[in-house]
């Protein structure tokens, strides 16, 4: 009798062994495994001010003053610039384009190749810049009001350029041609 509960024990291991593998094979036939890697190439964006300042022929009081921005990388790239008068008492005592300060400011809407952000104080171009091409000029001439009111001033020009895309883990904007685009993608690599 001991003999038959042995066998018993071993028919029941044996089964369950055998009952094992096909529960196995069943499962292996359900799932699978794989495995790829992507390697990402982080292009760099680089920029540069591409300005022209002279004094026109025979004035005191007028200047050329061209201001582009270019990119010299292949990587397409999105600018804005900051321009600063200082001291900051000049920008009544000056016409950019023939214009006040603030009609120069005023006069860069959404509609033309450069806006002015009030908020932050930069001039956004309003599109993407390919590999090798330069901005339409932000500014051509400053003209000098009062020559006797007038003390030595700066125009310095800023600018900053970011890639025309934003990917984070909270954040994914492409550039669609819109102010509103261009600002969430600058705000996003200075969240960064």
């Amino acid at each position: 009798m001991k003999n038959l509960k042995v066998k018993v024990i071993i028919a029941a291991a044996t089964a369950a062994v055998i009952g094992a593998c096909f529960v196995g094979s069943t499962f292996a036939y359900f799932t699978d495994t794989d495995e790829a890697t992507n390697k990402f190439s982080m292009n760099n964006v680089t920029t540069e001010i591409v300005e022209k300042f002279e004094k026109v022929e025979g004035s005191d009081t007028s200047f050329t003053k061209e201001v582009a921005v270019k990119n010299t990388d292949v990587t397409d790239c999105l600018v804005r610039v900051r321009v600063n008068v200082t001291p900051a008492t000049s920008e009544s005592n000056i016409k950019i384009d023939d214009m006040t300060y603030d009609a120069f400011l005023a006069s860069c809407t959404q509609d033309s190749d450069w806006y002015y952000n009030a908020e932050d104080g930069f001039f956004y171009y309003m599109d993407a810049l390919s590999e090798g091409e330069t901005t339409s000029n932000l500014m051509n001439t400053v003209d000098i009001i009062d020559a006797d009111a007038m003390e030595d001033f700066d125009i310095i020009v800023y600018e900053e350029s970011v890639q025309t895309a934003v990917y984070t883990g909270q954040t994914s904007v492409e550039f669609d041609g819109t102010f509103e685009t261009i600002n969430a993608i600058f705000n996003a690599y200075e969240a960064e």
